[in-house]
């Protein structure tokens, strides 16, 4: 990525997709780079049927991101979503790995338009 666009470009990309996602949750929340070009969310005491909102909310910044940064190459984005509370038997280290295996698999989406590739929560 950094031969076709530059290592400036690609950090600045960077910024912007941490700044997007910094913005579409609570400060309460976690938002991390966790990777090369990896971020992960964690929305703290979210309750299952705010997912739909959350992702909306997400798809429409990064639609908008993705209409700013044009002149910059295209945005590609995949995400995964999961619900897990201490009432599941399952450890939370398991559901992260779940939530992940999801995400290698979900098909990545690029384009003209930012589309995000949601996969179905898990429990």
């Amino acid at each position: 990525m950094h031969k076709e666009f530059g290592k400036q470009a690609v950090e600045s990309g960077l910024r912007s997709v941490a700044s997007v996602l910094k913005s579409c949750f609570r400060p309460t929340d976690v938002v991390a780079r966790i990777g090369e070009s990896q971020f992960a969310a964690l929305a703290v005491d979210a309750i299952e049927p705010s997912g739909p909102v959350l992702r909306q909310r997400v798809e429409k910044r990064f639609a908008a991101l993705h209409r700013d940064m044009a002149t910059e190459g295209p945005l590609e984005l995949r995400i995964s979503m999961g619900f897990w509370s201490t009432g599941v038997p399952k450890p939370f280290s398991e559901f992260l790995d779940s939530v992940e295996a999801e995400l290698q698999a979900a098909p990545l989406v690029s384009g003209e338009h930012a589309v995000l590739r949601t996969v179905a929560p898990q429990r």
